[in-house]
């Protein structure tokens, strides 16, 4: 069922984002070989425009549904020379990006996919070794700790992140028990790696508080080896208002872990601020970024556009009856995003307006991946195995594929 969408376009706010990040945990198993002053310098608050219908097309395309078969999809990752989608579940597998074939099949669960500037795909397994060559292990602490796959660097090494969580409370909620942990290390079982705690005092200009609502969101690695995160409190809702609090982009540099400003700091409102179910995705370059939140109790779906380097809000658009943002993601100029919400439908929204330019459903099947290409087509797998590559500007399928 399509949502409806407004815009709000916006002329100068304070806004950031954060990148959500697949979750990774323990060994590697090789795919593939070679192939690729806080409050004087916030931002003022961009004022409410008057909503406008967003236009859409009437009917959504339709992605395959897919049987699944015996097996699942959960992450995947575009290779390097954008040849290969490495995707993973209980079994991993390669699609070639031109036609859509699948091969090189291995059954095995899987927990994440790392794709390797020089093109080598790799799955992070949670048991087993599949190449002693390219596997890594991470310690996995205990249940209460939730391990992501922040990037790779060019030099073979991985950039993992994790926070240790309290046990669920009565009502289900969690909190955080420490702060950020930052390790880079090269993709081999027993190797050496760096890592760094993050906790909030190393943020210039985000304030005092409790580590339990302290929010660090790592949102991608730019210029090679600098990890780009926005950090800052989450605020508190009271009678309807929401608590002013500072917050900021920040760049965390992967050789030694220090921490300096990737912008000016910005201001939270009462829709845009960094709220614990938060996704993000920037530019290669960290510049051009988008933040999408859900609001669960106006079963509203946020979209902001903004840049880093000035705190200025391109646009917002609410998608209405939505109740969870899953994934979101730019193309390389910034000018195209995609946005999935409620597992299964996802929106290509036009990144300097808002405007939706179309949207698609996969039949109930959840959405596991998505990600741009080079010539901004954009490439779909959902949990049953299917695969396909989409015209990013008006959603013409190019082709679509189904693992047997």
């Amino acid at each position: 069922m399509k949502k409806s969408v407004v815009i709000i376009i916006a002329i100068v706010c304070v806004v950031g984002c954060i990148a959500a990040i697949p979750c990774g945990l323990l060994g590697l198993a090789l795919l593939s070989g070679p192939g690729e002053s806080p409050a004087s310098s916030a931002a003022t608050r961009a004022p409410q425009a008057t909503p406008v219908k967003a236009a859409a097309t009437s009917a959504p395309v339709r992605l395959a549904a897919g049987s699944g078969g015996a097996h699942y999809w959960t992450h995947g990752c575009v290779s390097a020379d954008e040849s290969l989608l490495g995707v993973v579940g209980d079994e991993a597998a390669l699609v070639n990006l031109q036609d859509g074939q699948i091969r090189q099949q291995i059954v095995a669960y899987f927990e994440d996919v790392a794709c390797f500037p020089d093109g080598e795909v790799v799955a992070l397994a949670t048991s087993g070794l599949f190449s002693v060559k390219e596997a890594v292990w991470l310690e996995q602490w205990n249940k209460t700790v939730r391990w992501e796959l922040a990037g790779v660097l060019p030099d073979k090494q991985v950039v993992t992140t994790y926070r240790a969580m309290s046990a669920p409370s009565s009502s289900g909620s969690r909190r955080f028990r420490g702060p950020l942990v930052v390790s880079v290390g090269p993709p081999r079982p027993g190797s050496e790696k760096q890592s760094f705690e993050l906790p909030p005092e190393v943020f210039d200009g985000v304030g005092q508080g409790g580590i339990a609502f302290f929010q660090t969101f790592p949102v991608r690695i730019v210029e090679g080896e600098r990890l780009v995160v926005a950090a800052g409190f989450e605020p508190n809702y009271a009678f309807g208002k929401v608590q002013t609090l500072p917050w900021g982009f920040y760049s965390v540099d992967l050789s030694n872990g220090e921490v300096s400003r990737w912008g000016p700091t910005h201001t939270n409102d009462d829709t845009v601020n960094l709220y614990f179910y938060s996704r993000l995705a920037a530019t290669p370059d960290g510049q051009v970024l988008t933040m999408a939140l859900q609001l669960e109790q106006k079963r509203q779906v946020i979209v902001a556009g903004l840049r880093a380097d000035t705190a200025q809000e391109t646009f917002r658009a609410v998608i209405a009856d939505a109740t969870q943002v899953n994934d979101v993601c730019l193309n390389r100029r910034g000018d195209l995003l995609a946005i999935v919400v409620d597992r299964s439908e996802l929106y290509a929204l036009d990144g300097q307006s808002g405007q939706v330019l179309w949207w698609a459903d996969s039949g109930g099947n959840a959405i596991n991946h998505i990600g741009f290409l080079g010539d901004d087509s954009l490439v779909v797998m959902t949990s049953q195995r299917t695969v396909a590559r989409l015209n990013g500007r008006d959603g013409q399928i190019v082709w679509q594929s189904q693992a047997q």
